[in-house]
């Protein structure tokens, strides 16, 4: 199927390109090694389960005490359970709020 020259001149260019990859690939491999790693050698305090996260009546108390009149667009929770992040055209409504802060006793 190919000539015995054009085998070998792409043998040739396979491994010159493999070996200007090479680097790069192994670039890639240690620092995705090292991102993998990173939780299990350096825990979070997520981890660690050194807080509880705000329960659901914390944070409609919190919701209510923040924004009585409903004015935000947007609400979220935090992945770590403790903030809430409002987006809202008023200003005094939008932002990151802490649940703990504004949790009822």
């Amino acid at each position: 199927m190919f000539s015995a020259t054009l085998k070998r001149r792409l043998l040739v260019a396979h491994r010159w390109l493999a070996l200007g990859l090479a680097p790069i690939f192994l670039l890639i491999l240690l620092s995705g090694a090292v991102l993998a790693l990173k939780p299990i050698l350096y825990p979070s305090d997520t981890a660690s389960g050194s807080f509880a996260p705000a329960s659901g009546r914390d944070v409609v108390a919190a919701l209510d005490a923040i924004d009585p009149t409903g004015k935000a667009t947007t609400v979220n929770l935090s992945t770590d359970g403790r903030s809430i992040i409002q987006k809202s055209d008023d200003p005094a409504v939008a932002g990151t709020f802490e649940v703990a802060t504004w949790k009822s006793s």
